[in-house]
Order: C-alpha cells, then structure tokens, then sequence
C-alpha cells in the first residue's frame, strides 16, 4: 500500500515538472468551416532547445498531415522564450482532430488541444405563423445549434416575392395586396460564416372575410343538448374559411345564457365545413335564439342570422272526413310562427304501429285518403336549427254503423221448434262505418229472450241459423251493427213461428241436419234442394207419362201405379229424426264455404 502511494506521488512529480517546462500549451479551438486558425507552444530556452507539433500521434511534419492543411511554422525565441505555431485549414476533415507539441530533449508532450469545426447550421426549429391582420404575419422561430464562439450572423426570409435578413427570431411579413387563394410559401435560413445554413418551410393563406357569406345549415338536437352546423365552402377561396366558430343561446330578452367556441372541421373531398358543439339550454319551455358567429384572422363573416327555435309542441290536433274518402288534418302553431319553417308529419296505423304516409308541411292542414280506421299523428315543427318538440295524437275517424238490412226465411221445423235463417244485407258505403260487431237477439213477448249472440264482424258471415220455440206470439228478430264508436239503430224483423207458416218468404230456405249428439250439421243449401225438387218432380212427371201410355195401350188390363220414391221427405224424415229436443245446447258450427253461422238457443 505504501509503495504503490510513493510511485504516484513519484509520476505527479514527474508530471509537474514536465509540464513546467511549458509556459504556453495548445488550447482547444472552434473554428468556422474553411477558416483557419493557429495552435502555439511555448517552452522555456534553458530546459529546451526545440519544439515541434503533433497532429494526432503524428508529427505535423509529415507529408499526409501537410496534405491536410498543417503547417509548422519556424521556431523563434523571443525573452529567453522559444515559442511556435501550427496552422490548419479548418476543413472537414480535419474536425475533432487532437493537437498536442513536444520538447527536445526529453519528448515531454504538452496537453492535448482539440480542433472543432461549425459547417453550415442546421435548420431553425419551431417554425410558426400568428396572423396579425389580413395582411401580415409574423414568423417565429428557435436558433438552431452552433460551437461556442462561433456565431451566427443573422437568418435570411423568403417569401417567394421578397427575401429579407434579420437578425432576431421572429419577423413581420406583409403584403400590400394579399390573395386568399394563392398559397404563400416562407423559408427561414440561419447564417454564419459559412453561409446560409439549412432552410425551414411554412406556408399559410393570407386570410379575410369572405364578400359573401355561403348559407349556414344549423341543425339541433334537442333530446342529446348538441348543435350541429355545416356550410358550403365550394365557392370559397381556402384563405376566406371558418377558423372559428361561436355559438350563443340567448332568451328573446337578449340575456347570453350559454356560448361555446370550437374549431370547425374541413372535408376537402366534399367540400363542407361541419361543427359540433354542446349545448346548454334555458330551463323555460319558451322560444329562445341562437346566434352562430363565424370568424377568421381577418375577422367575423357578415350576414349570419340568428336563429330563432320554439321548444313547445304544437297544439289542438283535429281532423275532418269529407265524403268518407279525404281526410283533413289540421293544428295549432305557437303564436309567433315564424320561429317554424315547416312541420315533418307522420301518420302511423295505430293498430300495428307501421308508418302509412309522412309529409313537410308548410301550413298547419294535411289532407290524405281514408285507408284505415285509427291513426296515430306526430307533428314536429322544424326551422334551421332542428326539430322542435313533438305532439302526438290518436285520432279514430270511425263513425257508428248504419242500420243493417236483412232477409230472414224460415228453415225448416222440428217437433217444437223453428229454425230460420238470416242473411245480412252489404250495405256499407263508407268503410269508416264498418261494425265490429254484429248482435243478433230474438225476444218472445211471453217467454222473453230466446236467442242472443254477439258475432265480430271480422269474421265475413253474413248468414246466421237460429231456432224458435214454435207457436209464441209476438216474437222479433233483432239485429244491431256496433264498432267503437257506438251502435246502430236495430233492425227489428218480425217471425211467425205457426207452422206452416202464415208468410210467404222470399228465398227457399237451408235445410239444417243436426245429429242427436249435436256435435255435427249438415247444410244442404236451397239451390241444392230446388235441383232435387226439379228432378223429382221430372221423375214423377215421366211416371205418370209412362203409366197414361201403358194404359191407353192397354185398356182393358189393369196398370199397377209406380210408386217413387220422394228424396226430399227423406231428407227432411231424417232431419225431423236427428234434431236435438232441446237444440239450446247447440254447438256453433261454421260453414266456411258459404259464410253461414249456426249457435245455440238461450231460453
């Protein structure tokens, strides 16, 4: 541990007083690129006689370091003093390069000197605009990177029409006529005694307000609290865009209750300006207003309104039917309906919900044609801001169905009943009249109610089958049309329940075949019978012809009488045989083919 202390101490000495022999070592240089400067040594004459550089570990003698721009020059001695200098031609090759000088005797090097070269400066940094007005800019930047001691001069400007030399960091360019549509391209070059260094780039439009001001859609969503706008900007020039844009609500009293600034958002492809802000509405159910105001560096657009929005819903939704074809919808707009620029109608079946018809309407009355019964309206006012609140309202155009016309004819009978059938009239002219409902009751003056059922219309019968006890007086047939709206007025029919009847009917009944079980009916209807009846009735015709033939030909024989058979009493026998006694306990049974319903007796 000691004898490794004693050797340092021992080469701190050494190096004391080797380093004492020199009064003047090479110090570190910067220089400018194709400069030249000089490294000196100087050593004092009684410990040496001659000193000489080192470039490197190389001696500044030899040739490849003179080929670099090194030259020594001649040793003189000045006041007991020897001194020297080496001269370098500051080019690139030679940066960073290590100089250093030695003593003759003892080689006792000096301490090393480096060599730095600054070439042309990089570029500035943070290169931006700030419009001043419509017709000056002022440029800002950084000063790039350079050695210590070596300065830069000052920056060149170019702007494509003039170039201009500053000195600090910032410069005001203007224009005597600047052009909104011709794209200004500026470069900003450092200088130092190199030149020019590397230039940076800005371009900008010299910005103002356009001659006139394209019309601005303003829409509002008034359930999500946003406003959206867009413009057209097709026919402006890109220095005369939006840069801002402001919104303010107001009460019609002028009172600010809400602004926002935002930066609008430019699609060159489709050539619009869109914005989209929040938006803070008054708590009052009232009309209020919103200003837009859009601006650039060269100040605010003219000619942009303000837009007036009425936040309550129509009113008095009413309708009228003329001719039970048009329909005329008309409503209530708030008082000052300039706010509205048109109402967006919708018209929705109200039975499935599924939209049938929707309109811009520019008054307050829409007519369209009766196609369903009930509609659901929605009416919402709409201007340049959006739509406002919706009004709906279910309006059923529905009126109570006239009186029904009907034929009724007797069946047929069965030991203490009688069967009649009914057939409903089409009578309708106007759909808007149509039942749900058809009620069919038969009341007896004695026994009360016999009979009483209600049908939906909906299911197409017109025909209905229903059994009276027989021989009751003052039996009545009534029948009632009904829908939502109310009834109609009754159709009474009187019946005779004798047997055989004491009125002659109109059309030949349908015959009802009931099996004891009452689970099944068979309906043979009157066309049927008739067939029957003619064929029968030729049958028996042709008999009798034959017999009158057989027995003018044989006069003196005696013709037995051809006895035929009468399809239709065998038919009514087993009728007569299958019918229920009490036919109160019917089951309804439905004929699809022929739209004929058959129920049940009440007692």
């Amino acid at each position: 541990m000691s004898r490794n202390l004693s050797r340092i101490i021992v080469l701190l000495m050494l190096t004391k007083f080797c380093l004492s022999i020199y009064t003047v070592q090479p110090a570190s240089l910067n220089a400018t690129l194709n400069s030249t400067v000089s490294f000196t040594c100087e050593a004092t004459k009684s410990t040496v006689f001659l000193i000489y550089f080192y470039v490197g570990v190389i001696s500044a003698n030899e040739d490849s370091i003179v080929e670099r721009g090194f030259i020594q020059e001649s040793q003189y001695t000045l006041n007991e003093t020897l001194q020297r200098s080496l001269s370098v031609w500051a080019q690139e090759t030679n940066n960073n390069t290590n100089i250093s000088c030695s003593t003759v005797p003892g080689n006792i090097r000096s301490t090393i000197a480096i060599l730095k070269i600054q070439g042309l400066l990089a570029s500035v940094g943070d290169l931006t605009t700030t419009f001043i007005n419509e017709s000056s800019v002022l440029l800002s930047w950084t000063a790039p990177y350079t050695l210590d001691n070596v300065p830069i001069t000052g920056y060149y400007i170019d702007d494509g029409s003039s170039n201009y030399t500053t000195s600090d960091t910032s410069f005001v360019i203007s224009s005597t006529d600047p052009d909104p549509c011709i794209l200004t391209n500026v470069s900003v070059s450092p200088i130092n005694g190199v030149g020019r260094g590397e230039p940076a780039y800005t371009s900008f439009y010299y910005e103002r307000v356009p001659v006139v001001t394209p019309i601005m859609s303003v829409m509002l969503l008034l359930y999500e609290a946003i406003i959206n706008v867009s413009m057209k900007i097709n026919k402006l020039c890109i220095g005369e865009y939006p840069n801002i844009i402001t919104f303010y609500v107001l009460e019609t009293d002028g009172t600010v209750v809400y602004s926002n600034s935002i930066s609008p958002e430019i699609n060159e492809l489709t050539m619009v300006m869109t914005g989209h802000s929040p938006l803070i509405l008054p708590d009052i159910s009232t009309v209020f207003i919103i200003n837009v105001s859009l601006s650039n560096e060269g100040g605010e657009f003219n000619d942009v309104s303000s837009f007036g929005f009425a936040s309550v819903p129509v009113s008095n939704i009413r309708a009228v039917v003329y001719n039970c074809t048009n329909i005329t919808i008309s409503w209530d707009s708030l008082n000052d309906a300039s706010y509205i620029n048109y109402y967006r109608l919708e018209i929705y079946d109200n039975s499935n919900d599924q939209l049938v018809n929707s309109a811009m309407v520019y008054g307050t009355t829409y007519q369209f044609k009766v196609e369903h019964l009930i509609y659901k309206v929605i009416i919402t006012g709409v201007n340049e801001i959006g739509k406002g609140m919706s009004k709906s309202s279910v309006i059923s155009f529905q009126k109570i169905p006239r009186s029904p016309e009907a034929v009724c004819t007797i069946l047929n009978h069965t030991n203490d009943y009688v069967h009649f059938l009914v057939d409903i009239l089409d009578t309708m002219d106007c759909i808007l009249e149509a039942p749900d409902y058809i009620i069919i009751r038969v009341s007896c003056k004695e026994i009360g109610i016999v009979f009483s059922r209600i049908y939906p219309a909906e299911y197409n019968a017109t025909e209905f089958v229903f059994s009276v006890p027989q021989y009751q007086a003052e039996c009545n047939l009534s029948i009632v049309l009904s829908n939502d709206v109310g009834r109609s007025n009754p159709l009474i029919i009187p019946l005779d329940t004798t047997f055989p009847p004491t009125t002659n009917f109109i059309q030949l009944p349908t015959i009802l075949l009931t099996s004891t079980n009452s689970t099944t009916s068979i309906v043979i209807t009157a066309v049927t019978v008739s067939v029957c009846t003619v064929i029968i009735l030729l049958i028996v015709c042709f008999s009798v012809l034959v017999i009158i033939i057989i027995h003018m030909k044989r006069r003196s024989k005696t013709a037995s009488i051809v006895s035929v058979p009468n399809p239709a009493y065998d038919d009514i026998a087993k009728f007569n045989t299958n019918i229920s006694i009490n036919p109160a306990y019917g089951e309804v049974k439905t004929d699809t083919r022929q739209n004929v319903i058959y129920d049940e007796i009440i007692l």
